[in-house]
Parts: structure tokens; C-alpha cells; sequence
């Protein structure tokens, strides 16, 4: 009977945790109510379960994100909850943490709340995949278990946040050059029609709800778009957008042409004076055979006497 009474009271004083599942190289991010939600929360501190070294992160501040290394907590004020995140998660990372809350009037001691993070089944290999902007290409997100019922999203980096792209959510299945379409295993991503813009890193995941609400990276997808270059315009051609110089012609004074002019010219006019010359000098002939023919027609006949 007090072997009976003793294991009662053990179970009464262990906690249950709130398992959580992630995967290496990847992120989670978990949401944690507080123990009463009518309580009033003054200090938050993150450490891990084995009590062995000393807490990751303390904080006494609202509203804004706390980091150290690869965890984040943000303490909400306005949800009454707690965000933790953890990044680029390493093998030493899966353990259990506790959240202790320090209320801001009561007794000293802190409520706890245990989280414990386990490795997901549905971890995939990270992926580098080119496209061009009129190519289509497929990306895989399995999850390795058909009766996930855990909600499936795609998202996209943007600073410290991973902005959602598509979802198994009825309202986000859809989102311009992407599309979600659910298979056995999980689901696939196709992708047509894009720009420089959508260029980045992309990761697959799932979000689960209960107790704990948390969001988990499974794949990690870096994209990468190949945008058509046009053709360099060579270095000896002005940019089409400059002024185009005006050609000048050389107007340097031939003298070669100038003498041939001269010289063919001359022989022209030489050539016609010989000719007036020619016509004068028979005129002048003519003139002197006519005047010497009517000279031989005017003179008298001489008669001679025979002397006896």
C-alpha cells in the first residue's frame, strides 16, 4: 500500500510534455499558453530539462523577439502566450526544454511547462532547382506518412520570418506561379511563369495544433531563376540612348584633279582654235583663187605686128 501511495505521488509531481517534431537544418516554431491564462507574467526563462547547464535565455521583456543563437522567444502580451523558436536545429538540439514563469505577484516559484523536441519521419534532403522564366518544374514535399493529418504549407524566407506561399488550407491551395497539389505521401509544388522576383529560399513544412501549436521545417528549397540576358552591344558602337556624331567630308583641295581639268581644257580650246584657224585660212585661200581668176578675165589681149 505505501509502495502504491509513493508511485502516486511521483506520477503527481512529473509533468507531461508537449512533444514537438522538426528536422535537421531545419526550424521550429512552437506556441506556448500560459499556465493560467488570468495570470500576469513577469519574467520567461528557456532551459533545458537536464538542469546541467545553465538557462538558454531570460527575459523580463514584452512584446518583442529575445535572441541567442539559434533561439528566439517572444513573449505576447496581447495572446498571453509564448513563441520559441529554434533554427537551423543540430542533433544536440533534440531534447527536452522547460518554459518557467515567473508571475508578476504570487509566490516566487515558477510554473513550468515541458517541451519536447523529436526528430520528424517526414525529413527530406535540401534541394537546389534552376528554372527559367517560361520553364515549369515540379518540387516534392513527402512527409513518409500517409495518415499525417497535420496541415501542409510552402513559404518563402523573408529576414526572419518565413512568409506562407501556398497551404493545405482551402483559401491558399492557389498563389500565381505557384500551386499546391496533395498526394499520398504529402504534397507537390509546381511552379510556371516566374520572374527574378521569386528567386530565394523556400522551405516545406507542417503546422500542428493542440496544447502546443507549432510550425516545422522539413525541406529546405533554395530557387534559383535564370532571367535572359540581352545581347552586349559592342564597345566600338555609341549606346543607342547617345547622341550619334555627325561625319564631317573632307574637303583637302585636289590638285591632281584640278591640273587634269586644266590641262583637258586647254587642249579643248586649242583644239577649237586650230579648227577657226584652219576655216580662215581657207577662206583666205578661197578669197585669192576667186580675186586671181577675175584678174585673168579683165586683161586686154596684146596683139604683136610681123615686121617686114
Amino acid at each position: 500500500m505505501k509502495i502504491l501511495l509513493l508511485m502516486l505521488s511521483l506520477m503527481t509531481g512529473c509533468e507531461a510534455s508537449s512533444m514537438v517534431k522538426g528536422c535537421r537544418g531545419g526550424w521550429v516554431n512552437f506556441t506556448h499558453g500560459y499556465p493560467d491564462r488570468n495570470s500576469k507574467i513577469q519574467h520567461i526563462d528557456l532551459v533545458r530539462n537536464n538542469h546541467e547547464n545553465p538557462p538558454i535565455l531570460q527575459t523580463n521583456q514584452k512584446n518583442v523577439w529575445i535572441s541567442d543563437g539559434r533561439f528566439s522567444v517572444y513573449h505576447d502580451t496581447e495572446s498571453r502566450n509564448i513563441q520559441v523558436g529554434i533554427k537551423d536545429i543540430q542533433q544536440k538540439n533534440f531534447e527536452e526544454y522547460e518554459l518557467k514563469f515567473r508571475r508578476e505577484h504570487g509566490p516566487n516559484n515558477k510554473d513550468k511547462e515541458q517541451v519536447d523536441l523529436k526528430s520528424d519521419k517526414g525529413c527530406q534532403e535540401p534541394l537546389i532547382i534552376t528554372v527559367s522564366r517560361t520553364a515549369e518544374a515540379n518540387i516534392s514535399c513527402d512527409k513518409g506518412n500517409k495518415k499525417d493529418s497535420r496541415v501542409k504549407f510552402f513559404c518563402k524566407e523573408n529576414g526572419p520570418i518565413c512568409e506562407d506561399v501556398l497551404s493545405t488550407k482551402p483559401a491558399l491551395r492557389s498563389n500565381g506561379s505557384f500551386t499546391l497539389t496533395e498526394t499520398e505521401r504529402g504534397f507537390t509544388v509546381s511552379i510556371s511563369d516566374v520572374s527574378a522576383q521569386h528567386a530565394g529560399v523556400y522551405w516545406c513544412g507542417v503546422e500542428s495544433t493542440g496544447k502546443i501549436i507549432y510550425r516545422a521545417a522539413l525541406r529546405r528549397i533554395q530557387l534559383k531563376v535564370e532571367v535572359s540576358v540581352p545581347p552586349v552591344p559592342s564597345t566600338t558602337s555609341p549606346p543607342s540612348s547617345s547622341i550619334q556624331p555627325t561625319t564631317v567630308p573632307n574637303h583637302r583641295f585636289d590638285w591632281a584633279s584640278v591640273l587634269e581639268m586644266v590641262l583637258a581644257l586647254s587642249l579643248d580650246v586649242m583644239l577649237l582654235m586650230f579648227a577657226v584657224y584652219l576655216a580662215y585660212k581657207g577662206s583666205v585661200l578661197l578669197f585669192e583663187a576667186q580675186e586671181s581668176i577675175q584678174k585673168k578675165e579683165s586683161k586686154p589681149l596684146v596683139s604683136f605686128k610681123r615686121s617686114i
